[in-house]
């Protein structure tokens, strides 16, 4: 019964604040605005209100002080209520400012509309490209945030997916498939399922992903050999402290290798037609073989940098277009030009 009350009495100062409002602009008996109507309908049928008094606003009753209000502008009517304005067009223009005022209503901001959504022509080139990569029991695959180590007979490899994938359109997921406690080939292997909407993209990592299984299980070799007279390359047998090449101040006279030179060499002594050899060491993880003077092969576990470093030992003497002597890769297709005879006088 509280409640109702203050719900009522709320409305009907709501109520005679319009009617002063309607008084100032129209002639006549005002009516009462619906809100006030149904207020005072519900106080009607309620049981605890009955005894109460009602003003005479609600009733329809006017006394003498309603009616020379009526005909009286009020004191405390707002400066922004044009006197001329009708009570309809009033509550219009309160409801439209209602309507639009959003927040003001619900307490929350406006919600963002719908994103448009673009019908696919073809969806057949939008297709998910997805595959599951099954590396064997004697590799172990661990993740490390957005890195995946690989370990293998032959050794580690270590995979940053946001360097192979910087656009993030590739998703990937290791799963272990051993189970606890298990022991045999089954114990710890692991899954790697790879998914993702671009084709061209999820090939290059899933290309990826197979080459460091190969390299962490044997390993690759690459081979360069040298052509041109007294072209050698020759291991190093001291230790190299430099990480760049450079050209040997003091060259040694010692030529008499026995090939094939067995032990793996940190770096290697190229005679390639310079007042001076050309001393190139390796990085820790890529080891050189001599077989002969004229035949190198280099061992790691990745495929791409070992052609990184081939060509960065094949740019100290590229081969020449017209003999093609020089550095170059094993089965590389060389075009040599012909060279254009003087024109008989």
């Amino acid at each position: 019964a509280m409640r109702c009350m203050q719900r009522l009495w709320g409305s009907v100062a709501q109520g005679s604040r319009c009617l002063e409002r309607d008084a100032m602009g129209l002639s006549g008996s005002p009516q009462l605005p619906r809100q006030l109507q149904q207020a005072v309908s519900e106080a009607a049928q309620c049981p605890h209100a009955a005894g109460s008094t009602w003003p005479s606003a609600v009733t329809g009753q006017q006394d003498q002080h309603a009616t020379d209000n009526v005909h009286r502008p009020a004191l405390h009517a707002p400066a922004s209520c044009s006197s001329t304005a009708p009570w309809g067009t009033l509550q219009t223009r309160h409801a439209h400012n209602r309507a639009n005022n959003y927040s003001v209503l619900t307490g929350t901001p406006r919600p963002r509309p719908d994103p448009v959504l673009e019908l696919l022509r073809s969806p057949e080139e939008h297709l998910w490209q997805r595959q599951v990569l099954r590396p064997p029991s004697e590799v172990q695959v661990v993740q490390q945030g957005s890195q995946l180590l690989l370990t293998g007979r032959a050794g580690s490899v270590k995979l940053d997916m946001t360097e192979l994938d910087p656009t993030g359109l590739v998703a990937f997921k290791l799963m272990q498939m051993g189970t606890p406690g298990l022991t045999g080939a089954g114990a710890g292997r692991a899954i790697l399922v790879v998914a993702s909407p671009d084709k061209a993209r999820f090939q290059t990592v899933f290309t990826a992903l197979e080459r460091a299984v190969q390299g962490v299980m044997q390993g690759f070799l690459l081979a360069l050999t040298v052509k041109g007279v007294g072209y050698r390359l020759e291991p190093v047998e001291e230790v190299v402290t430099r990480p760049r090449k450079f050209f040997e101040q003091n060259p040694s006279d010692k030529t008499n290798f026995q090939y094939p030179y067995n032990k793996p060499v940190s770096a290697v002594r190229l005679r390639v037609g310079y007042s001076r050899p050309v001393i190139f060491p390796l990085p820790p993880d890529v080891r050189a073989f001599c077989l002969k003077p004229t035949l190198l092969y280099l061992y790691g576990l990745q495929e791409e940098r070992l052609s990184e470093l081939a060509q960065q030992i094949r740019s100290i003497r590229k081969p020449n277009v017209y003999t093609g002597n020089g550095i170059q890769l094993v089965g590389e297709v060389l075009k040599t030009k012909q060279r254009t005879s003087r024109k008989a006088k």
